[in-house]
């Protein structure tokens, strides 16, 4: 049986099942106030026979949305086909990320992989996706 539980940024709380309409509406229509608010970080886990899959979510704005999608033992980020020199900083848990343009996605793309994820745990393999083993992005000089 699946499970879907997607944490709030605000205050970290935890909504199971959640309905993909309100899922919808926060993707597409809500900014930086909520996305951005508290630790910042969000998440998507989908639990099917002992089997847990993430979908990491972190807003920019004007830049979208970047997913990250880990399960068993992978880690695959969202793209587009900028290069690694655009730059954004977000907060994540207080602390300053940076991170490249690159890897946010425009909202309606987030929801549609979105709601792929919530009805089969997968990504969606119709969007480009870095494999973390192959990001050629320099984690270590862009620490804050």
């Amino acid at each position: 049986m699946k499970k879907i539980e997607f944490t709030s940024p605000a205050d970290g709380d935890v909504i199971n099942d959640p309905n993909i309409d309100m899922l919808k509406i926060l993707f597409l229509y809500v900014g930086k106030e909520f996305w951005n608010s508290g630790s910042g970080d969000n998440c998507i886990d989908f639990y099917e026979n002992e089997t847990e899959t993430r979908l990491q979510i972190l807003f920019s704005e004007p830049h979208g949305f970047y997913l990250r999608y880990m399960a068993k033992g992978k880690d695959f980020h969202s793209s587009t086909e900028l290069d690694y020199s655009a730059i954004t900083t977000i907060h994540v848990g207080g602390n300053p990320l940076v991170l490249p343009v690159k890897f946010f996605i425009a909202r309606e793309k987030a929801f549609e992989i979105v709601q792929y994820f919530c009805s089969s745990g997968e990504r969606l393999t119709s969007h480009t996706w870095i494999e973390n083993a192959n990001v050629t992005w320099d984690w270590e000089k862009h620490l804050i």
